[in-house]
């Protein structure tokens, strides 16, 4: 992929951009989230969903913001890079869904909106307390809107 490209709002790289000693904050999963979700990527996109997910998420004030992406079914990892002035939100929601046994599970959710594409990423609570204050936003407790803006990751595009 041509280093200068860019494609779904930011600017593409296969190596990190962001200077290591610079990096306010880092999210990633952890190594068994990480085989968690790769796996239910690899289910959910036998389905006709997507089998990108966020597995990383570098963040510099000074630098800007890099989301690392997996593909689940090849394994390739792309970089996406964005200038921090470039993200308009960060948020945080829940979804309740039923188990086919018709329990309910509920699960906490997060993204940022970066150029108007919503990018879903990993994260804790504090984590992501922590990426509102170095980007100097608010964060918005409910979904971005799936239906106006692009989605570079859902598990349905």
């Amino acid at each position: 992929m041509d280093e200068d490209s860019q494609r779904d709002g930011g600017w593409w790289h296969t190596e990190p951009r962001l200077n290591p000693e610079k990096i306010d904050l880092e999210i990633s999963l952890g190594w068994l989230s990480a085989k968690l979700t790769n796996f239910a990527v690899s289910i959910m996109s036998k389905l006709g969903g997507s089998s990108r997910y966020a597995k990383r998420v570098l963040v510099s004030k000074e630098d800007g913001v890099e989301i690392h992406y997996k593909d689940a079914q090849s394994g390739l990892e792309e970089i996406v890079y964005f200038q921090s002035n470039h993200i308009s939100a960060v948020h945080r929601w829940t979804s309740k869904t039923k188990t086919s046994e018709g329990n309910e599970s509920t699960s906490t959710e997060y993204a940022i909106v970066a150029n108007s594409v919503i990018h879903k990423i990993p994260g804790s609570k504090k984590q992501i307390g922590q990426l509102c204050e170095i980007l100097e936003l608010e964060l918005q407790t409910k979904s971005p809107n799936f239906n106006e803006l692009q989605n570079y990751n859902s598990p349905f595009e």
